[in-house]
């Protein structure tokens, strides 16, 4: 799981959303549940093919662990860099 970008775990949870939506709810039939599961799958297939074979794409959907809070202090370089904001 380490391994996994954003959009991974966003289509993992959404497929498992979905899945168990389909599975606990009488009034979405099970085709659809089957339509919006194939459409996730093919749309991570597209993107992950896409990312595969273009470099923008790739650094669109991919990003670098920042650590932010080290030994009681907060790294404002990569606070500010990375457009965190302060509420």
């Amino acid at each position: 799981m380490s391994k996994m970008n954003a959009f991974n775990l966003i289509i993992t949870v959404a497929l498992g959303s979905s899945f168990a939506t389909v599975m606990l709810d009488n009034s979405i039939a099970l085709m659809e549940g089957v339509a919006a599961l194939g459409l996730l799958i093919l749309l991570q297939y597209v993107v992950t093919f896409t990312a595969v074979r273009s470099e923008r794409i790739r650094r669109l959907i991919k990003s670098d662990p920042t650590l932010l809070y080290y030994q009681e202090g907060i790294s404002r370089e990569e606070y500010e860099e990375g457009a965190y904001f302060e509420r």
